[in-house]
């Protein structure tokens, strides 16, 4: 029933996951509404996220979606949220990711006294001697992870916890004019018309005058 009536080719779904078909920007615009609007605390909510981005630092591919499912649940977020914070890491970013990563951790190893020789990343160094790469890329990723986590939670949070009070108070100013309208209703069917009650009156005034010009004589 759902199913597409004409499948997608593998090159199809290869060009999609490199390039979304409606652009990076409202694929941001759709996950990050989707956030705002997920159920749960704000807390959950940004852990799961900030843990879904942190683990995307790490040089673990293929494992992100189990890693910050499981960072979530350890640190009580959300599951889904963390899934969505793993799309940080993508075919665009991955590569000014891992060179910052490798770059942070040389400099880090420095500042310990650690002495690395610098490797180029190809696939025939690597082969050669994989901790030299491993362990800069590491150390890297482990504190732009935390760094990550940080920044990215305090962001969550904040977005999260703005969009609710904005929409708590959006809903209450919608419920004051329902009410205003439903007393403006009330009061229309229970009026007893002032003004017809008052020409009522000037109505009788007359009548009462014309019945003593005619000296008190009924017709």
């Amino acid at each position: 029933m759902f199913k597409r009536r004409k499948s997608i080719g593998i090159f199809e779904q290869v060009r999609k996951f490199v390039w979304p078909e409606r652009g990076f920007r409202r694929l941001f615009i759709y996950l990050t509404q989707r956030v705002k609007r997920m159920p749960g605390t704000p807390a959950s909510i940004a852990t799961g996220l900030a843990c879904g981005v942190a683990v995307s630092f790490t040089p673990f591919l293929g494992f992100h979606l189990l890693l910050g499912a499981f960072l979530a649940y350890l640190m009580r977020g959300n599951l889904i949220a963390s899934g969505i914070g793993t799309a940080v890491g993508n075919p665009w970013t991955f590569p000014f990711i891992f060179l910052a990563n490798y770059e942070l951790g040389l400099w880090l190893m420095g500042v310990f006294g650690v002495e690395v020789q610098r490797q180029s990343m190809n696939l025939s160094e690597f082969s050669s001697d994989p901790s030299a790469l491993l362990f800069p890329l590491m150390l890297g990723g482990l504190t732009m992870g935390v760094l990550s986590w940080i920044a990215s939670f305090g962001m969550a949070f904040w977005a999260v916890t703005e969009w609710r009070e904005h929409r708590a108070k959006r809903m209450e100013a919608s419920r004051q004019r329902r009410s205003k309208k439903r007393v403006n209703r009330n009061y229309a069917a229970n009026d007893t018309s002032p003004v017809s009650s008052s020409s009522g009156l000037k109505d009788d005034d007359k009548a009462k005058k014309r019945y003593a010009a005619d000296g008190g004589k009924d017709d």
